[in-house]
């Protein structure tokens, strides 16, 4: 697989950081504006014991979960909910582009002062890179 390029790498780089400020803006924006959830004159229908029964009369258990799972999710596009959903979202998109980023890296090679283990050397011809050959050199 090929590298990427450096301006590649900063192109990356700034779309992370702009998902990252558009997102955090709007979270902050969302969560100072804060509306509240409009009034449903049915809301206060899962806190009722004969509702409760009913939906697990008429669906199971099954049901009753759904109806909270519903509730629920609705619950999360309102207020100081839909701030923090925001907020988890721009994480979730920041971190799919740095998987996509991390993917399209290639791998690193082996190095023969390493002993086949992964690590970072200065550049052939560094001093600090000779002293390495030296060192592995005396060591046998």
């Amino acid at each position: 697989m090929e590298g990427l390029t450096p301006s590649e790498t900063r192109q990356f780089k700034r779309i992370a950081w702009t998902i990252l400020a558009v997102g955090f803006t709007a979270a902050v924006a969302v969560y100072f504006v804060n509306r509240a959830r409009p009034e449903n004159p049915l809301q206060g229908q899962l806190e009722s014991k004969r509702y409760l029964h009913d939906l697990e009369v008429y669906g199971g258990q099954a049901n009753v979960l759904a109806a909270e799972f519903r509730e629920w999710f609705a619950g999360l596009w309102y207020g100081e909910n839909l701030a923090y959903t925001i907020a988890a979202l721009t994480l979730i998109a920041v971190g799919g582009v740095r998987l996509v980023f991390a993917l399209k890296m290639p791998p690193e090679e082996e190095s023969e002062a390493c002993d086949g283990v992964i690590c970072a050397h200065p550049p052939a011809g560094h001093e600090a890179h000779d002293n390495v050959l030296r060192w592995k050199a005396n060591k046998k």
